[in-house]
């Protein structure tokens, strides 16, 4: 069974059409179609332009060549929705699944998340829809606001959304995507770079040791970037706490054979980081007040009187050889004004 023939009639197999409701008219030369090898009716120009095929995944999404396509892979290139959540196909439908918390704008326009409205992203990938499905994580287009206006995406036998969602920044991922028949392991599609093997039973412990080193980590006041570095290097942070560095080879032990894995740093972002505890704060006493200080009012500072007036100087008078007459003993003396 191919991916997209499972993901078109889990969408309802409707008539192709652009991510506007525009009607795509059928004007293929009637050749195989190059992805799946079905009889194509389409042009395969009208599914994908050639920014979004590379020379490293243009081997998976056309290993038949040619120029035309059928109506299920044109439509799990055309389906915007496949490019902005996490999904899973079913025969009976698809599952998105939000991977952040919903969003609401107060009057002045700011937007606020809502308490309690984001799911565990991790815990619903280990719970896996009943095979067969197809699961994919558009990362880029989560990424570009592409989860917070999936309700504003055309989908036929739906009111048309007044203000439709054409276009997002994104990478296709329905193309590459696989079919699943377990749901002990299976393979997610994530954007069109590779596809990581889903191990539920392997994740499932990796996620309890790891969500125990971080409880213990934040306790001890370790940011939340270190939390991740020390995960992704299986080192003990610097500022963790000593017995937390004591028995951090003995606690990590379970996951060195992980570390290396192509899934690992994808498995480290999904992982919930605790808060960090609230210390409590201490009330700072009021400095004491001197009694001296608090009874009596400090004096006041002397008054410091200035002359303005210019400076003089007085130096001995010329002799007077009468002045001792007039005025007995008294030195006679001149007044000099320097300025």
């Amino acid at each position: 069974m191919n991916a997209t023939h499972l993901i078109y009639r889990a969408i309802g197999s409707p008539a192709p059409h652009e991510t506007d409701g525009t009607p795509i008219p059928a004007k293929g030369t009637g050749g195989p179609c190059a992805h799946c090898g079905e009889p194509g009716a389409y042009r395969m120009r009208e599914a994908i332009s050639d920014n979004f095929t590379t020379v490293k995944n243009a081997s998976r999404a056309w290993p038949f060549g040619g120029s035309d396509i059928c109506a299920a892979c044109l439509m799990a290139c055309k389906a915007i929705s496949l490019r902005c959540a996490l999904w899973f196909a079913r025969e009976n439908g698809i599952w998105f699944v939000p991977t952040r918390p919903l969003i609401v704008k107060d009057e002045q326009g700011k937007g606020h998340a809502v308490p309690g409205t984001r799911i565990d992203t991790l815990k619903v990938l280990l719970n896996p829809p009943p095979a067969p499905f197809v699961a994919g994580y558009p990362r880029a287009g989560i990424e570009h606001g592409g989860e917070a206006n999936l309700h504003r995406v055309y989908q036929p036998g739906r009111s048309k959304p007044e203000r439709p969602l054409v276009k997002l920044q994104s990478k296709h991922v329905a193309i590459y995507a696989q079919v699943s028949n377990s749901r002990a392991r299976y393979p997610l599609q994530i954007d069109d770079v590779h596809d990581v093997v889903v191990d539920v039973e392997k994740w499932g412990e990796a996620m309890v040791i790891c969500n125990g080193l971080l409880r213990d980590m934040r306790d001890g006041g370790v940011g939340a970037r270190e939390c991740q570095a020390s995960l992704l290097s299986l080192r003990a942070p610097p500022s963790s706490p000593l017995s937390l560095v004591r028995d951090w080879p003995t606690r990590v032990a379970g996951l060195r054979r992980h570390n290396g894995a192509i899934w690992w740093p994808f498995f480290l972002e999904l992982l919930r980081m605790p808060p960090l505890p609230v210390r409590e704060t201490r009330v700072p006493k009021e400095a004491k007040k001197h009694e001296a200080t608090r009874e009596h009012p400090r004096p006041e500072a002397p008054a410091i009187h200035r002359d303005d007036s210019p400076p003089a100087a007085r130096v001995p008078a010329p002799r007077n050889d009468d002045a001792g007459a007039v005025g007995g003993d008294r030195k006679p003396s001149l007044q000099l004004r320097l300025f």
